[in-house]
C-alpha cells in the first residue's frame, strides 16, 4: 500500500495532458483569468490580496500572478450525506497530515489535485429532505451547497439567492473561468445554471451523455423461450402471452420482477408502458402537448394490465419490497425468467449465472402494434443537468477556495481524473495518446474498494462511460439505446415555472406514487379513478405544475 500511495502522491504532481477532452478549455493551458495566491485555509473570499487598500490608489497594481493548481491545504465542507463508502471519517487535518488516509478513492485524488479536501457535514443533498429543510431555517450552511434548487424549491434557485443561502457566482468570473468556457461551450447547460436575470446559481453536474437513461430495458432468458418455441416478443400482447407461458410450464420460475421504484423513477417502466405511449410522471408523444399519467386514460389502462399481471401471479410476489440485489440474483440463479432493470445489472446476473445454457437478451421497450413508435421518455435531444447542482453558500468564508475547487473539475486535468482516475493506475495510452482503461483487476482501489474515477454525482461531466461497460453489457445497451423519438420533457425553466414545480411538484409527486402503487397492488380500487385525479388537480395543483412543464417545453422546443 506504501509503494502505491508513493506512486499515486507522484503522478498527482504531473499535470495530465488530455487534449480535446473538455470543450471550451482549449487544450493543455485551458484559459485562466487573473487570481490571487494560492488559496490559504485561514484566508477569507478576498484570499490573496497582499496590497493594502489605504495604498491602492497611489501604487501602480502589479500584474496578477496566474493561478495554478493546487492550492495549498484548502478545507471545505459540503453537504452529501452520509456516503461512507466514498466518505470514510478521516478529516481535512488528518488528510493533511498523513497522505496514506488521503487516498481514499476518487474524491481523495480530485482533491489532493486541486489542493481542497471536501468534509460532508452528513445532510442529505436533496431539497426535499427534511434535514436540508433545518439545514436552511438554522442557516448553518456548509461551504459547498449541493442541491436541486430548480426542482424542488419554492421561487427556484433565483429565490435561494435572494433568499441568502447562495450566492450569485457571477461576481466572481475570474475564478471560474473553465467552468464558463465551458457554459459557453454548452448553452443548453449554461441556461439550466443561469436565472431570468443572468444570475449563475450553480457548477453542474453533467452525466456521461453517451448512454445516460438510455441503458435500462428488459432482460429475458432467451433460452427459455426458446424452449418454449416462442418468438422474442415486440408487442405487450405477446409479453404477456410468454409470461403466462412461462408460469405454466415452470411454476417455480417467477415470470417478471423489478424494483418496485421503477414503477415511478426514472421512468424506467417506460419499457413496458410504451405500449400504452405514457409514462410516469410527465411526457409528450406528439411534440407538442405535455401530458400527466395520472391524467391519461391511457396510462390507466397500463397500471390495470400490470395490476391484473399482480393478480394472476405473472410479476414477483416480492415486487413491494424486492431491491436490485435481488433481482440480479434471481436472474442468475434461474428464478426468474426476465426482469426490468438496468444494463449494468443485468450484465451482472448474465456473468454470474452457472446454469449451463443460460442465455440472456434484452429487448426493445414493446409496443401495442407493430406499426407503434418506441419513445425514449427520460430525455429530450438536449443535454440535461442532473437534479443535483453545486452552489457556493453565503455562509462560505473562503469563497474563491470554494469556486476553485469546482472550477478544477472543469479543466481538463480534472474531467480526466473524475472520468478516468490517474494514469498508470487506473488507465494508460497509446501510441496516439488515446486512453485505455486497464483491466479492472488492475486499476487501483482503496481499502473499501473504491476507484480513483468519480464518474457520478459531482460537479463536472463524465464521459467514456462505454469504455467502462463489459461486451455483454454493452451488447444489452445496444439493444435500449434503439428508440424511434424522445418523449421526454426536461428542459430548462425560467424562473416562475421553477418556482411553480418546485412548490408543488414534490407533493403531487408523493401522492401520485402512492395512489399508482396502490392501484397496482389492489389496495386502490380503479373505481376511484376520477376522484384521484380530482385530488391531483384541485389538492395537489397538478394543472399548475403541468401548465409550468408546457410553458417551459413549449418555448425550449421553438428555440429549436
Amino acid at each position: 500500500m506504501k509503494e502505491r500511495t508513493k506512486k499515486l502522491l507522484s503522478l498527482l504532481s504531473v499535470t495530465t495532458m488530455c487534449v480535446g477532452l473538455l470543450a471550451g478549455c482549449g487544450g493543455a493551458d485551458p484559459q485562466q483569468s487573473s487570481a490571487s495566491d494560492s488559496v490559504q485555509e485561514s484566508t477569507s473570499q478576498d484570499t490573496g490580496s497582499s496590497a493594502d487598500a489605504s495604498n491602492a490608489s497611489s501604487e501602480t497594481p502589479a500584474e496578477p500572478e496566474e493561478f495554478t493548481y493546487p492550492m495549498e491545504h484548502v478545507k471545505l465542507t459540503i453537504n452529501f450525506g452520509q456516503e461512507n463508502d466514498e466518505w470514510g471519517s478521516i478529516s481535512a487535518e488528518e488528510a493533511f497530515s498523513d497522505p496514506d488516509k488521503y487516498l481514499m478513492g476518487a474524491i481523495g485524488v480530485l482533491s489532493q489535485a486541486s489542493g481542497a479536501y471536501v468534509e460532508t457535514n452528513g445532510v442529505s443533498w436533496d431539497s426535499r429532505n427534511e434535514e436540508f429543510t433545518y439545514m436552511l431555517i438554522a442557516h448553518d450552511l456548509p461551504d459547498i451547497m449541493v442541491n436541486c434548487f430548480n426542482k424542488s424549491y419554492k421561487g427556484g434557485p433565483a429565490a435561494a439567492i435572494d433568499e441568502g443561502y447562495i450566492i450569485d457566482l457571477n461576481q466572481h468570473p475570474e475564478w471560474m473561468p473553465n467552468y464558463l468556457a465551458y457554459l459557453e461551450e454548452n448553452p443548453d447547460v449554461k441556461s439550466q445554471v443561469t436565472t431570468d436575470d443572468g444570475r449563475i446559481w450553480g457548477f453542474a453536474g453533467v452525466e456521461d451523455q453517451s448512454y445516460i437513461y438510455k441503458d435500462r430495458g428488459i432482460i429475458l432468458r432467451k433460452d427459455i423461450l426458446d424452449e418454449l418455441e416462442m418468438e422474442v416478443p415486440t408487442t405487450i400482447d405477446e409479453f404477456e402471452a410468454v409470461l403466462r407461458a412461462v408460469k405454466a410450464k415452470y411454476p417455480n420460475m417467477v415470470p417478471l420482477s423489478s424494483e418496485m421504484r421503477w414503477l415511478h423513477q426514472q421512468y424506467m417502466f417506460g419499457c413496458l408502458s410504451n405500449a400504452y405511449q405514457s409514462a410516469y410522471p410527465f411526457y409528450c408523444v406528439d411534440g407538442q402537448n405535455v401530458q400527466f399519467a395520472m391524467y391519461d386514460d391511457n396510462y390507466k389502462e397500463f397500471l390495470q394490465r400490470l395490476n391484473q399481471w399482480w393478480e394472476d401471479g405473472l410479476i414477483d410476489a416480492d415486487f413491494p419490497s424486492i431491491g436490485k440485489g435481488g433481482v440480479r440474483g434471481k436472474l442468475a440463479t434461474g428464478d426468474l425468467f426476465a426482469g426490468v432493470q438496468g444494463a449494468d445489472n443485468s450484465a451482472t446476473s448474465a456473468n454470474s449465472c452457472e446454469i449451463e445454457g443460460a442465455e440472456f437478451l434484452a429487448i426493445p421497450a414493446l409496443k401495442m402494434q407493430e406499426s407503434d413508435k418506441i419513445y425514449n421518455f427520460c430525455l429530450t435531444d438536449m443535454k440535461m443537468i442532473n437534479d443535483y447542482t453545486f452552489s457556493v453558500s453565503t455562509s462560505c468564508e473562503n469563497v474563491e477556495a470554494a469556486m476553485r475547487y469546482l472550477d478544477f473539475c472543469y479543466t481538463e486535468e480534472g474531467q480526466t481524473l473524475y472520468s478516468f482516475g490517474l494514469e498508470g493506475l487506473s488507465y494508460t495510452r497509446d501510441a496516439q495518446g488515446n486512453i485505455q482503461l486497464l483491466p479492472e483487476e488492475e486499476r487501483w482501489k482503496d481499502e473499501k474498494g473504491n476507484g480513483l474515477a468519480k464518474r457520478t454525482m459531482w460537479a463536472g461531466e463524465a464521459i467514456g462511460g462505454m469504455m467502462y461497460m463489459s461486451d455483454i453489457q454493452k451488447e444489452f445497451v445496444d439493444v435500449y439505446i434503439q428508440f424511434d423519438e424522445y418523449a421526454g420533457i426536461n428542459v430548462p425553466m425560467n424562473d416562475e415555472e421553477s418556482g411553480i414545480y418546485g412548490a408543488y411538484f414534490a407533493d403531487l409527486d408523493s401522492y401520485a406514487q402512492e395512489k399508482l402503487v396502490g392501484l397496482v397492488l389492489g389496495t386502490e380500487s380503479f373505481d376511484d379513478w376520477e376522484t384521484i385525479k380530482a385530488t391531483c388537480k384541485d389538492t395537489y395543483r397538478a394543472d399548475e405544475v403541468l401548465a409550468a412543464l408546457q410553458s417551459a417545453y413549449t418555448r425550449n422546443m421553438n428555440l429549436k
